[in-house]
């Protein structure tokens, strides 16, 4: 991956949350609707930048947000952005959602694409487009790494300028660090030098995964950041999982306690489970695992 466009509208640093930060620094303060099912990180971010979240559910079928409830909410109190993220990385399409909302409402537009391959691309109506090369991410750069490309070039500087404005209760929340002094042309190198062994050995291990696994598994176009399965057992099996010395995840629950307002988002976190299939995992335990699972899962299949 080279750097192909102007610098000047893509904005790298320590992590892609960083990055939100700063250009939520440089916007107008209001109410944000996220997805209930984001990174609390990300949630934090939008809270120490001094703007309210009110939370949508996610749809049952894409596993991203409810289009009709997202609308719903528009419709009826003003807003003054909205956050699309890729459940699992998935590539879906959000063109239509975000053509519909910037033509109907004045709303700022952030595309959080950091479980996704990190490339280069940015839908033309979307002020900020988050990528992310930290830990357990698509591409896992060993010094972490998120960017940001933005719309409007001019906001690329006011980020520049808040540096100093982050407060010590969100640095100490992600670690912060100033000593992110890698090139932007360098750090896309780095990007580009390890992502065909990252990509081509996910494919080895989905394919084991897929021998024993396929009857469970979530369709693939959520299987690129890791491997998802379906199960009735989830605790019971993570922890038959752990028992054997290997591990597996459970990703992010929903950021709302209220389980009716959000049902969608709370029946896929009970019966998800995130199977490793990075540069850290070998073949060897993908097929030990995909053995446990096969003996001791409870299937679920009604997603």
């Amino acid at each position: 991956m080279e750097l192909q466009q102007e610098e000047d509208n893509v904005l790298i640093g320590y992590r892609a949350s960083i990055v939100l930060y700063y250009f939520l620094l440089s916007q107008k303060k209001g109410l944000y609707l996220l997805p209930v099912n984001i990174c609390s990180v990300i949630y934090d971010v939008f809270l120490e930048t001094g703007n309210d979240v009110h939370f949508i559910d996610i749809d049952r079928k894409t596993l991203c947000v409810d289009e009709e409830k997202l609308f719903s909410f528009l419709a009826t109190q003003k807003c003054t952005g909205v956050l699309l993220n890729h459940t699992y990385g998935v590539d879906v399409n959000f063109t239509g959602i975000i053509s519909k909302m910037k033509s109907e409402y004045d709303i700022v537009i952030i595309e959080d694409r950091c479980l996704c391959r990190p490339e280069l691309f940015a839908n033309a109506e979307v002020d900020l487009t988050l990528y992310s090369t930290g830990y357990a991410k698509m591409i896992e750069l060993s010094y972490g790494g998120g960017y940001g490309i933005i719309r409007d070039e001019a906001y690329v500087k006011n980020c520049n300028k808040e540096l100093n404005n982050v407060s010590i209760s969100f640095k100490e929340k992600i670690k912060f660090t100033y000593n992110f002094n890698i090139e932007k042309k360098q750090y896309f190198l780095d990007i580009a030098s390890c992502e065909d062994y990252i990509i081509s050995h996910k494919k080895k291990i989905n394919n084991i995964y897929d021998y024993y696994l396929s009857q469970y598994k979530l369709n693939d176009i959520y299987n690129y950041w890791r491997y998802n399965i379906l199960c009735k057992n989830k605790e019971t099996l993570l922890n038959i999982i752990f028992s054997h010395d290997l591990y597996a995840s459970s990703h992010y629950k929903p950021l709302s306690e209220n389980v009716l307002d959000y049902a969608n988002a709370y029946l896929l976190s009970r019966t998800i489970i995130n199977l490793f299939n990075d540069k850290y995992f070998t073949e060897r335990q993908a097929e030990e695992l995909s053995k446990i699972i096969i003996c001791n899962i409870e299937p679920y299949d009604d997603i």
